[in-house]
């Protein structure tokens, strides 16, 4: 029978801070931020952040980029063979000097002697990476690698 309908709806608990009973601010206080729905307040290190100075460009606003800080400049054996007498001292600096490789940042780069031409005078090599194939090759040729 209608009459002995109940209602199905679920009494919903009492929202607090959205006006209703609570009164003219609902507990929140008077104007601003923190009394509005969703407020969040900004955090401090966000504006430091701000004041910080930033550079142009790729990758210069980090303490240790991707980029290498050290580049590695390659020499081939068949430079080596044109430019050096036999039991020469080859150094990052020598090479530097002799004009084989550009300076960086004034003084001499890292550098790494790939195997890419043949070698027959024994030279001294000093102080520069090898490739595997150049060391035997050096060696070969009466050659020393300290």
């Amino acid at each position: 029978m209608l009459h002995t309908l109940k209602s199905t709806t679920r009494k919903q608990k009492k929202r607090v801070g959205r006006g209703g009973a609570r009164g003219k601010n609902a507990g929140r206080g008077h104007k601003g931020q923190k009394s509005r729905a969703g407020h969040r307040i900004r955090p401090a290190i966000r504006d430091e952040l701000q004041r910080i100075p930033k550079r142009r460009g790729y990758n210069k606003n980090r303490a240790r980029g991707v980029r290498n800080k050290d580049p590695v400049r390659s020499v081939t054996l068949a430079l080596l063979e044109r430019n050096f007498k036999k039991n020469e001292k080859i150094t990052p600096g020598v090479l530097v000097t002799r004009h084989m490789i550009a300076p960086v940042k004034g003084r001499a780069p890292n550098v790494k002697i790939v195997a890419r031409g043949s070698i027959t005078t024994p030279l001294t090599i000093q102080k520069c990476l090898l490739s595997a194939d150049a060391r035997k090759k050096v060696e070969a040729a009466g050659g020393t690698v300290q």
